[in-house]
């Protein structure tokens, strides 16, 4: 299979003013699902086993997936697979560096910025791509995921991080308002202190 490597300063406005969610594999996942091909998604990891997001980020390493997981993500029929890694397989894989900690430089055309976990890599993805309103759901830190919900409490709230987390986020969401883009939290039970608003209501925005 010939696979088309590309970078991401290829993206960069691909959507202009437009509306993106963002989607982790939190319980909230679940009611997007019917949802999903209303709006242009970017989804993370595992996302491609409830529906085929329009793109597919993965900041971890293939060896970190366990052989069925990792054969399944790089099966996904999202058009492109995001990532800062080496050695996944997916057909059409755009390559791209980790920018600074914490949504310090995300005008730089060759990198994502980061902070502890992939979907806010996928927000700074979707301020590149061209959005206006960025969307998360399935960005939870509750007790399990969509596709294994008996799998216990999410790894950042073990580590008693969820503060920091929250932090980060907010302060991304002021970098991005300073550039006219506005972040909401459309899920419901998620523990990510933004903006709440219904996938209704985002979609009339």
């Amino acid at each position: 299979m010939t696979r088309i490597v590309k970078k991401v300063s290829e993206f960069i406005g691909r959507h202009p003013d437009s509306k993106i969610v963002v989607c982790g594999c939190g319980m909230s996942l679940l009611q997007f699902k019917d949802h999903s091909q209303d709006f242009i998604t970017i989804g993370v990891n595992d996302v491609s086993k409830l529906f085929d997001p329009t793109y597919l980020v993965v900041t971890d390493t293939p060896m970190r997936f366990g052989e069925k997981r990792r054969t399944e993500v790089n099966a996904s029929k999202a058009s492109y697979f995001f990532t800062c890694t080496n050695g996944w397989r997916h057909p059409n894989l755009v390559h791209f560096e980790l920018g600074k900690r914490g949504g310090k430089s995300l005008d730089n055309p060759n990198t994502i910025d980061h902070f502890v976990n992939s979907p806010y890599v996928a927000v700074g993805l979707a301020y590149k791509l061209g959005a206006k309103h960025i969307g998360l759901t399935g960005v939870d830190f509750t007790d399990g995921h969509f596709y294994n919900p008996k799998d216990g409490p999410h790894p950042v709230m073990q580590v008693n991080y969820l503060k920091k987390v929250n932090s980060a986020y907010q302060a991304l969401a002021m970098e991005l308002d300073k550039r006219g883009v506005k972040i909401y939290n459309l899920s419901s039970i998620s523990r990510v202190e933004l903006p709440k608003m219904t996938i209704e209501e985002f979609k009339s925005l």
